[in-house]
């Protein structure tokens, strides 16, 4: 309405977004990072999957009533043939329901936080976000208390197949895509075939590259299988994940994250997750980091791709996730990054997607890039969430003192731009924190100018002095049955001696503040990370060496790499 004679009209000037970023309020909180990173926004406006494409997600299993994946699981089964490794109560069985693989003291629920990165229930209002919003997800629970066999995993991946395995069942469906975050370092024939196998049968099988590469590095299996897609870990500045395995032949790499220092909790990656430390056990959210966490991302871009194309074979969905992959690293394919962070918007495009004609919208996936001492190299980008095409130009650098340590420049990519931080630490002096600021210019008129704040840690680290207790856990009997203790002064070196041959598993910890009990902020590992722990032999008259491990910060009751706090 209008009670001047000129105007015709006047009425308030409403801003409209896209819609098609969800509303679950844990999305914006905690997940964009790392799915704004993949680009995923953009791709979700070309389309946000189909409840015709399956997902088999072989791992721990899935907490059935985790109310953010209801409605979103098909059918399933447990493969776990050793009822005491099951913690169920029977072997193989058609209840694919995780009991937890330390009921009561902190489970790891590793394929409830796997299968909520694939598929949470999404745009409902309630947690968080999944990559496909409509996939089914098939649940094959392999692995229990002390990990799962081979030969059972082979198992499950006919089964998802739809081929004759030992549970003398077929699924209704078979799987079209498989997502396995999970590896070993050993092979067999058994294994080979299964894989190759549901790959002659049209699966796109999707493994974690393993996380590793600070202790022997060498190539896990099954990613290292020639049919698999093997998937290396980003932390949020771009660079590879520290743990992110080099040797098991990468061929992409998404977010795994990444939370130790200079990040932090919140840069790991947050999905479904069950905390059983309390009774009833309770049905949450948490963050995580490794190559686990890297894969269900490729899965979930891998089933937005099957939507928009079924006739995709998985050498189709290969050929086109490494060929629009954003280059990281070396120029072209490299051990530590493969052929580069998956782009799912550029993905679907190449399987025959099309962007919307929408005006263009810049995200940017990382304000604060935090640089650790001695890096000269580190990595943001700008997304567009919108539709169109995005602009990026005019890198810039303002800085706060007299030394000029930051240059940045850009890297075109589609619809994703990459933001190359330079930095000179030759001319910052140990012992200061040094703070700058990025900025580029874009085409959308509600963000001409993005800011991206660049600090880097020339701080000296705290010492250390802390004592650690190695112990070694006999894994038949679950108890220890030798134990050592080192510190910073020996080089955190251990020697646990007169140990009989058999397998056991390594586990360390650090009782910081003298409790005489693990609580918050005290520190535990085990061999080779704390998300799967991998017995290690012993065998009679030779020495086992290099069993290195990382010791992470505890939360109660929580044991999976990176916990540190547990949301609603």
């Amino acid at each position: 309405m209008s009670l001047h004679p000129d105007v015709a009209v006047a009425e308030p000037d409403f801003i409209c977004e896209h819609y098609l970023t969800p509303n679950d309020p844990h999305f914006s909180a905690y997940q964009s990072w790392h799915y704004n990173a993949m680009n995923l926004p953009a791709a979700w406006n070309i389309t946000t999957g189909s409840a015709s494409v399956i997902v088999a997600v072989i791992d721990t299993g899935i907490v059935l009533g985790h109310p953010d994946l209801a409605g979103r699981l098909i059918g399933g089964y447990d493969f776990i043939s050793d009822p005491q490794n099951a913690l169920d109560g029977s072997g193989i069985d058609s209840n694919p329901d995780d009991p937890g693989d330390k009921p009561g003291q902190g489970s790891s629920f590793h394929g409830t936080h796997v299968a909520g990165t694939i598929g949470a229930a999404s745009n409902n209002s309630v947690g968080g976000a999944g990559v496909d919003w409509n996939c089914r997800i098939m649940p094959l629970r392999v692995l229990g208390a002390a990990g799962g066999a081979q030969s059972d995993i082979a198992e499950a991946v006919l089964y998802a197949a739809r081929l004759t395995n030992v549970s003398g069942t077929l699924p209704p469906n078979r799987a079209h895509v498989i997502n396995m975050s999970l590896g070993g370092k050993g092979s067999t024939t058994v294994y080979q075939n299964a894989i190759t196998a549901a790959f002659n049968a049209g699966c796109t099988i999707i493994a974690a590259a393993g996380n590793d590469a600070q202790q022997d590095n060498t190539p896990n299996f099954p990613a290292s299988y020639t049919e698999v897609i093997a998937v290396g870990a980003i932390n949020r500045n771009y660079s590879r994940a520290i743990y992110s395995n080099t040797t098991s032949g990468t061929t992409v790499c998404a977010p795994g994250g990444q939370v130790t220092f200079p990040f932090s909790t919140q840069d790991g990656v947050f999905s479904t997750w069950r905390d059983d430390t309390v009774t009833p056990a309770v049905n949450k959210y948490q963050w995580l980091q490794g190559t686990s966490m890297a894969a269900p991302h490729v899965a979930g871009v891998a089933a937005l791709m099957l939507a928009v194309n079924g006739a995709l074979t998985p050498t189709n969905v290969r050929t086109l996730l490494t060929g629009t992959a954003l280059d990281l690293g070396t120029s072209g394919y490299d051990a530590e990054y493969g052929f580069g962070l998956v782009r799912a918007e550029a993905a679907l495009v190449a399987a025959g997607g099309t962007l919307p004609a929408n005006p263009p919208t810049a995200a940017v996936t990382n304000s604060v890039v935090l640089v650790p001492a001695g890096a000269t190299t580190a990595y943001t980008s700008v997304v567009n969430i919108g539709g169109g095409t995005l602009s990026v130009s005019n890198p810039q650098a303002l800085h706060f003192g007299t030394e000029n340590w930051l240059g940045v420049s850009l890297q075109q990519n589609g619809t994703q731009v990459l933001v190359v931080l330079s930095i000179n630490q030759g001319l910052l002096t140990n012992g200061n924190l040094y703070y700058a600021v990025a900025s580029v210019s874009t085409n959308d008129s509600s963000a001409p100018v993005i800011v991206i704040a660049v600090l880097v840690n020339k701080l000296a680290p705290k010492a250390v002095t802390y004592q650690v207790r190695v112990r070694a856990v006999n894994a038949t009997t679950g108890q220890p049955d030798g134990e050592a203790f080192t510190d910073a002064a020996s080089g955190f070196n251990y020697t646990i001696s007169g140990l009989d041959p058999t397998d056991y598993v390594l586990v360390g910890f650090v009782d910081r503040d003298t409790s005489g009990s693990l609580t918050h902020n005290d520190l535990v590992g085990a061999y080779p990370s704390m998300t799967i722990p991998t017995p290690v032999t012993v065998v009679g008259g030779s020495t086992t060496s290099a069993v290195n491990f990382p010791l992470e910060r505890h939360t109660v009751g929580i044991t999976a790499i990176g916990s540190a706090q547990a949301v609603p």
